[in-house]
């Protein structure tokens, strides 16, 4: 790994660092098990060399809308949630999501490292589910 490279960072959040995203190398690396990662504002970070991987920025495939870890079997936790819950369920993760959009609306911006327009996309995502679950209770009403 050489200076100016992108890599994500895996490990644990902490020194302002996020678990996820991208950030340019410091300094070439030299084999001591530690490198330098700098942020957005030009800060360096020293963290373990195990805790970053390298990325050719074409490949980045990552889907920070619908993440792997959210996904349980064919559907994630709203689904998941409304399968036990039935007609409460659908207006609990309704509430959820509307809340969850406005959080992402709220903080477009101001979290570090996190895009405006990816969280705009997470909330135009939550609405999409809104919308998904009021149409499941209006087919269930007819």
């Amino acid at each position: 790994m050489k200076k100016g490279d992108r890599v994500i960072y895996n490990g644990v959040t902490a020194h302002d660092l996020t678990r996820g995203s991208i950030y340019t190398l410091a300094h070439d690396y030299k084999n001591n098990g530690r490198i330098d990662l700098i942020d957005d504002v030009g800060d360096p970070h020293s963290v373990d060399f195990s805790d970053v991987t390298t990325i050719d920025e074409k490949s980045v495939s990552y889907d920070y809308i619908k993440p792997d870890h959210h996904k349980i079997g064919e559907g994630d936790v709203i689904d998941a949630y409304v399968k036990i819950h039935g007609s409460d369920g659908i207006r609990d993760a309704i509430g959820f999501l509307r809340l969850s959009d406005f959080k992402y609306r709220l903080r477009a911006g101001k979290k570090p490292n996190e895009p405006i327009e990816r969280e705009i996309e997470k909330a135009l995502e939550c609405m999409r589910r809104v919308e998904e679950l009021t149409n499941q209770i209006e087919v269930k009403t007819k």
